[in-house]
């Protein structure tokens, strides 16, 4: 099979390993051992089979059961942000209910016998003075040791990452960045530099008085 195939190979390469491990049935293009990592799969089939049993009976609320100001379900960086939110809002009385054994969601780490690795990209770039939300985390997490002469958060060294290096796996190698040049046709390889164009046009566009017109925290821009 060779790059310039089908379609189906450049959308599966787009959609990422766990679609290239569901393809690997009906496409033969070396794709490593992997498995697919489901969280919280046996509870949940446990829930299933339960709703099969019959109609679902809570169980009766003990008098002395806790009562909560908010409850938050799921412990991924949303579920966790929120919970931090209430609390910083005075909230102390907040409960989090999380379907895994371990919070994190997709910002989790796996290991194997030669390294950790992340389960995705959760690293997040360094804040500049006037966002004040990731700065404030940051802090608390005692990332930022100081401040510079502009006024921008000094980020501690070991707090730091290389900045990463993106690739896809295709057809048995590795091909640099989020998109496989080899397997562009000619009218896909135009969108994608008329694309890239606009999004470098629309990084660099900026109002009167120098505001861009995107920014974090939105209200910069």
């Amino acid at each position: 099979m060779t790059l310039r195939a089908r379609r189906r190979d450049f959308l599966a390469a787009l959609l990422g390993a766990p679609a290239l491990s569901s393809l690997a049935a009906c496409v033969d293009d070396g794709v490593p051992d992997g498995e697919l990592i489901d969280p919280g799969m046996n509870l949940g089939h446990r829930l299933r089979e339960l709703h099969r049993a019959g109609p679902f009976v809570p169980p009766a609320v003990a008098p002395d059961a806790p009562v909560f100001d908010a409850i938050v379900v799921g412990g991924g960086v949303a579920g966790l942000a929120a919970v931090r939110r209430l609390r910083a809002a005075g909230l102390e009385r907040v409960q989090l209910i999380e379907l895994d054994d371990r919070l994190g969601g997709t910002a989790r780490h796996g290991e194997s016998p030669v390294t950790r690795y992340p389960w995705g990209a959760h690293y997040v770039t360094a804040p500049l003075r006037d966002d004040t939300l990731t700065i404030g985390v940051l802090d608390e997490l005692g990332a930022i040791e100081g401040r510079d002469t502009l006024g921008h958060p000094i980020i501690g060294e070991r707090f730091g990452c290389r900045e990463p290096d993106e690739r896809l796996f295709v057809d048995g190698r590795f091909h640099e960045g989020l998109t496989p040049q080899a397997a562009l046709e000619p009218h896909d390889e135009h969108d994608l530099r008329r694309f890239e164009a606009l999004v470098d046009e629309l990084g660099a566009l900026v109002d009167a008085v120098g505001a861009p017109a995107f920014a974090l925290p939105r209200a910069r821009s």
